[in-house]
């Protein structure tokens, strides 16, 4: 792990403790860095999936703080639930509410213009065919938004062997071929991409509460994610 990742990873970690603590963790005890890091990557996440939808800018910023807002107030209740719980579940849906009542709010206004355009938006983001279709679009912007944020923390061809061997699923003798790299250093490349992608990705897709089970769920909601 290099020094950068190290870094990434201190805020999370107990003393005495070498195992990042997931997100969620962070989250239920305040810490202002986990906030951060929820506020940008899925604030970014948020306002992607808000303009598929085809909401206007400044509809997008509002639903987006809300929805954080709420994210905020409620975390602790999530923290409570003993069972299972898949974060971006919770905060889909959260997001699906606050678009539902942002289009309600401005259809109530009299005289407002578009208004068959946020009618619109209202039955399809209420259709519950297009919540499983919305829901694995979040997903995808989620994660592709927290490998952008760490894809910095790489060398070029170490991201660069990830993206081949994972992503495009291009065999590891041609990867090796096209970057100058033996098809083992491909394999430990891509390797490392994934094993700190996992570490982001703990308790972002799955959270337990703290009494619950020995996370085993999360890995494996994690590997599929991952496509595997």
């Amino acid at each position: 792990m290099t020094s950068s990742e190290t870094r990434e990873f201190s805020e999370y970690q107990s003393a005495g403790d070498d195992t990042p603590l997931s997100l969620v963790a962070a989250l239920r005890r305040g810490s202002d860095r986990a906030w951060g890091q929820l506020a940008q990557i899925w604030g970014r996440t948020i306002y992607q999936f808000c303009k598929t939808r085809k909401l206007k800018h400044e509809d997008c910023e509002e639903i987006v703080q809300a929805v954080l807002v709420k994210m905020y107030r409620y975390i602790s209740e999530f923290q409570r639930d003993g069972k299972q719980m898949r974060l971006r579940h919770w905060a889909f849906t959260i997001v699906r509410r606050e678009i539902a009542t942002h289009c309600d709010r401005y259809l109530r206004k009299p005289g407002s213009p578009g208004g068959e355009d946020y009618q619109r938006i209202m039955r399809e983001i209420q259709s519950e065919d297009e919540t499983e279709e919305s829901g694995t679009t979040f997903r995808n912007q989620l994660v592709s938004n927290i490998l952008e944020s760490i894809r910095s923390d790489f060398d070029p061809k170490v991201w660069q062997a990830f993206e081949m061997f994972s992503v495009q699923e291009i065999d590891g003798p041609t990867v090796a071929n096209r970057l100058g790299m033996s098809p083992n250093a491909v394999r430990q490349a891509a390797h490392r991409v994934r094993r700190r992608l996992k570490n982001e990705l703990e308790g972002v897709l799955v959270a337990r509460a703290p009494e619950a089970g020995s996370g085993s769920g999360e890995s494996a909601a994690i590997e599929e994610t991952l496509g595997n």
